[in-house]
């Protein structure tokens, strides 16, 4: 009875981590622009700076012919702080999971002309992350979050959320 709800909220793709994604599939699907979230996604909340996995893993992606951006809900600095060692277009304050994030992304990238099926969202968060790729009609990929610890409101979405990855995990992942 939920379920035409829930599924508004599913991502198109689950994965451990974003070491774990399996983008040779995304190239070979069409998808050439990535945004990425920050927080819990590509690093544990408020961390700094991305690791050196995380920076190797862009230069690959970008070597294969990806072109990444970042989209936090987080302030200026803190984007602009982390994003230091990426080097990579990032949207600060990005309003998720409004779709407007997208169409800046797509501006930023140079690919303004890519279909939807050229562009995937890469986060950790069903309400924010995923919500934002649904709505703007792009593939989407949810992360396990990086650490257990979230501030108290993203805690309280996460309550939520479990709702719809428990329908998703039940319907999807048990194919």
């Amino acid at each position: 009875m939920l379920e035409p709800l829930l599924k508004r909220f599913w991502p198109d793709e689950y994965a451990a981590s974003i070491f774990d994604i399996d983008y040779e599939s995304l190239y070979n699907r069409g998808v050439r622009g990535l945004i990425f979230d920050i927080d819990n996604t590509i690093e544990g909340y408020g961390s700094p700076v991305p690791s050196e996995n995380a920076c190797a893993l862009f230069k690959s992606l970008a070597d294969k012919g990806f072109s990444c951006c970042l989209a936090s809900n987080n302030a200026e600095t803190r984007v602009a702080r982390f994003n230091e060692r990426l080097g990579v277009p990032a949207l600060h304050k990005a309003g998720k999971p409004g779709k407007a994030a997208v169409s800046k992304a797509r501006a930023m990238l140079g690919l303004s002309d890519c279909g939807e099926n050229g562009f995937a969202v890469i986060g950790d968060q069903v309400f924010t992350d995923v919500w934002m790729g649904r709505r703007s009609g792009v593939y989407t990929v949810l992360v396990k979050p990086v650490t257990g610890y979230d501030p108290w409101n993203v805690a309280l979405k996460r309550l939520a959320e479990g709702l719809v990855l428990r329908a998703y995990h039940k319907k999807c992942l048990k194919k």
